[in-house]
């Protein structure tokens, strides 16, 4: 993801952090004394290295609960028991991600649904084409919205028609909606996760509750995890 990523505000900050030993030991040229009845046979070179690369993958967040973009290795100091060490490189990454685009579908959302797919488009294009996405329609339930024999795809023409299907009707379940996407999420094969929820208001029939839901969609794995609340006239965020 990397425009995509500006969208939503949210960076991820690799700290590499690499030391290296190597020591050789030498070959003792003194011969033991020789004796007629026998003499120490010679002894080869040996030579030990010891390498440690320590790679620390950081992301940083405001007191909002927003990412942190345009650091550099200035900003950070990485300390080894109490004692400072030097950070050797130091990147902005643009990793692929595990993404998941969690919509709203309830009968309030009909009218805004053109809105919100042209959105959610956008924000797929501009990303890493190397990104697996998933997309969670809901309204009374929750339902995946790729064909079931496709967990996650790169897909735009599969993700469109993902986030076309189904007509915005009845209720809110997004507590469900929300619990589905986060079990999707742990079976993505790439080490950071993203969590995207397209809603206009509240929950109203769910089974689950916010706080289980919003305890895991904080854990450390799940790098980026957020709210779009759609208005009257323009689509904004919040973090849960």
């Amino acid at each position: 993801m990397n425009r995509g990523r500006d969208v939503f505000q949210w960076v991820g900050v690799a700290v590499i952090l690499s030391t290296a030993a190597f020591a050789v030991v030498g070959w003792d040229q003194t011969k033991p004394p020789a004796t007629a009845k026998q003499q120490e046979p010679q002894q080869d070179f040996t030579i030990r290295t010891t390498s440690r690369l320590v790679l620390l993958d950081v992301s940083v967040k405001d007191s909002e609960g927003g990412f942190v973009s345009g650091l550099t290795k200035d900003n950070f100091k990485v300390f080894e028991n109490g004692k400072p060490q030097e950070i050797t490189q130091f990147a902005n990454a643009d990793i692929p991600v595990t993404v998941g685009l969690v919509v709203d579908e309830s009968g309030s959302m009909r009218p805004k649904k053109p809105q919100v797919v042209t959105a959610a488009l956008a924000f797929i294009q501009a990303s890493n084409p190397q990104d697996e996405t998933f997309v969670i329609n809901f309204n009374e339930r929750a339902r995946r919205g790729l064909p079931d024999i496709v967990p996650f795809t790169d897909d735009l023409n599969m993700l469109r028609a993902a986030l076309w299907n189904g007509v915005p009707e009845g209720r809110t379940a997004l507590y469900d909606a929300l619990e589905m996407a986060l079990h999707q999420l742990d079976m993505g094969r790439r080490d950071k996760k993203t969590l995207v929820l397209i809603s206009d208001g509240g929950d109203n029939i769910s089974q689950h509750k916010l706080p289980t839901s919003a305890r895991r969609a904080s854990r450390p794995e799940v790098c980026d995890a957020r709210r779009a609340d759609v208005g009257r006239d323009h689509l904004y965020h919040r973090y849960f």
